[in-house]
């Protein structure tokens, strides 16, 4: 098979080249995986009559309150930032080719891509996660030149007021009245517009635009974090660990009766609970390190090759795996709502399928078709090669 220009090879090089950050491409890869398998457990076992267990297994990846629910979108957006600081990185250093206004320009452009393609997909595919995106890429466009010391308040405030209307809907709970409508299901109005993009629903702006400037800051200090990665690793797991047990001595305490303690302790990802940023922001560093590192020592090794390839195309893969749902669940029958089993099944027979065409795609005709488009009305860098979502955009 003769080399062509977007022939790459397993070290890890763009269309032009340019080495890639390969930790952060199987990351992207790997957590597209983990929201497959969500996606599915949810859209067959618990719309409309669902089959259920308490087991251990099936209480891991429930939908609602399981410690793998949002956690790997959750990741993906971390992953995000850190994309958005690279693909800025050169306004901050001057260079004089990419002006600070050509930058801002393509960062609103891509999000309103993305906002406008997730409005239409939430259609037949409810809250999905490209719809916040383009609302995350919007704040970047105002965020990505301000110090790092105001990134990490911003960061801050945003989970702050994610906790503060956790508690106020806490409150009106307990006083009998409901706040349903601050999820709206249907985005028919300007008012449901903005709760969806940022209160309500799956990934709203409060608290999820934590996680995206996390990894805006992460991108900043790339290098030292990754030589250092032993150590931010140990951190982040105490951080994690620190969350789960001030979370069980508030249940087993009872403290949990209180609407501010029950909305600060919540690890449920539908109530934006303090210690559920936490937890999960920690999550999210110790999978990029842990996938990073594994990624780079073995950068030759075929799986990392074809996990790689698959995560320079993963906004052409997310497309696709709603489209193979529809097309085996919905339009076929040949898969119903039978419990986790089917959900794994389901993404696993995905997964085979796409990450195969998708190695093989990326390595004929380099970037995915819904890369290429997204480039071509977003604004292309060019100066770099690589997919909507990749580290090195």
């Amino acid at each position: 098979m003769s080399n062509t220009t977007f022939d790459h090879p397993p070290s890890g090089l763009t269309s032009r080249g340019r080495p890639r950050h390969i930790g952060l491409d199987v990351t992207r890869a790997v957590a597209l995986i983990g929201v497959v398998v969500m996606n599915y457990h949810g859209m067959i076992n618990f719309r409309g009559p669902a089959v259920r267990s308490d087991g251990l297994i099936e209480r891991i990846f429930d939908i609602s309150t399981g410690v793998l629910s949002t956690r790997f979108a959750a990741t993906f957006v971390v992953v995000a930032g850190i994309a958005v600081t690279f693909l800025t990185h050169h306004t901050k250093s001057g260079n004089p080719q990419f002006s600070l206004n050509n930058d801002r320009t393509r960062l609103v452009r891509r999000g309103l891509i993305l906002l406008a393609t997730g409005y239409f997909l939430n259609e037949v595919w409810p809250g999905t996660i490209i719809f916040y995106y383009g609302a995350y890429f919007l704040c970047a466009a105002v965020l990505f030149r301000w110090r790092t010391s105001l990134l990490s308040a911003t960061a801050a405030l945003v989970a702050a007021g994610g906790v503060g209307i956790a508690i106020w809907r806490r409150l009106r709970f307990q006083n009998g009245d409901s706040t349903t409508w601050m999820n709206p299901s249907d985005l028919d109005s300007l008012g449901n517009f903005l709760l969806r993009v940022f209160i309500g629903y799956t990934h709203p702006v409060l608290p999820w635009l934590a996680f995206f400037i996390l990894g805006m800051i992460v991108g900043r200090w790339w290098n030292l974090i990754v030589a250092r990665y032993r150590i931010v690793i140990a951190v982040s797991m105490l951080i994690v660990v620190a969350s789960y047990l001030l979370a069980t001595m508030a249940r087993l305490f009872s403290w949990r009766d209180h609407a501010v303690v029950y909305a600060v302790t919540s690890l449920r990802p539908d109530e934006r609970g303090l210690l559920y940023v936490s937890s999960t922001a920690g999550i999210a560093i110790i999978a990029i390190l842990v996938i990073n590192q594994v990624a780079e020592t073995f950068r030759h090794v075929s799986v990392i090759t074809h996990l790689q390839r698959a995560g320079q195309m993963t906004l052409t893969l997310y497309l696709m795996h709603v489209f193979y749902f529809y097309l085996v669940v919905d339009w076929s029958g040949l898969v119903t709502g039978t419990g986790l089993t089917t959900a794994l099944l389901l993404s696993g027979s995905f997964w085979l399928g796409a990450i195969s065409w998708a190695s093989w795609w990326h390595h004929r005709l380099g970037q995915g078709p819904a890369e290429r488009l997204y480039r071509w009305l977003g604004g292309w860098n060019p100066d770099r090669s690589g997919s909507a979502l990749t580290a090195r955009d």
